[in-house]
């Protein structure tokens, strides 16, 4: 079975790209990322939505329900532990690198939400959002910590409104995204994109020791 390497590269780090092309490697696409802001959606909601539709449907069984329950519900654990860890932080403390060849947490941020917004928002709930990757390890704006953790909040709650909406079959549906070529379904995408904040919630919890260490 053929299978495919993945990698990636700031949009202006030329020395980066030459290696990539001299390793093998083919440029497959640039992006760039928008948002927009949603009403909140908790975990807590996922289970009364899905068996309401259940019953005006009769396409969603408990199974389904529970799938979209823990997902959600894990979702929302990592954006309460990454909240706990920005909260207390200033906004110059957020956008600060504490190792030259990490990120800052406000740089994760937009990452975080750039992969929920684009993979579930644009490519299956159909928001249309353009996300532009290499910007949000670059974004040289440093937005107020606020704001970025409310596009970050919006990205969750999306992620959460889908999970809601899936039905049995909505799980085994055919996927496609950039740069998820060996992503099948709908339910491997949204267990790799909680998977996903997991694991850089994990990195923002050493930043934030680091930048918090007296």
């Amino acid at each position: 079975m053929a299978a495919d390497a993945g990698s990636d590269a700031l949009i202006d780090n030329d020395v980066s790209a030459r290696a990539h092309l001299a390793l093998g490697f083919e440029e497959t696409v640039q992006l760039r990322c928008f948002r927009k802001a949603l009403e909140p959606f908790t975990g807590a909601d996922v289970t009364e939505h899905q068996h309401n539709a259940a019953a005006a449907s009769g396409g969603t069984s408990g199974l389904s329900v529970q799938v979209a329950q823990s997902l959600a519900e894990h979702l929302d654990r990592v954006r309460a532990r990454v909240h706990a860890l920005a909260d207390p932080l200033s906004t110059e403390q957020v956008w600060q690198r504490p190792y030259p060849y990490g990120n800052s947490i406000g740089h994760l941020l937009l990452h975080v939400t750039g992969n929920l917004s684009y993979y579930i928002g644009t490519q299956i709930a159909g928001t249309g959002y353009v996300r532009d990757r290499p910007k949000e390890f670059a974004d040289p704006s440093k937005m107020p910590k606020e704001q970025a953790l409310q596009a970050f909040d919006a990205a969750v709650d999306l992620v959460i409104a889908t999970l809601a909406n899936q039905s049995d079959a909505d799980w085994s549906a055919p996927y496609q995204g950039a740069g998820a070529d060996d992503v099948k379904n709908r339910l491997s995408m949204f267990i790799r994109c909680v998977s996903h904040a997991d694991h850089h919630a994990g990195q923002i919890i050493y930043l934030a020791k680091e930048l918090t260490r007296t």
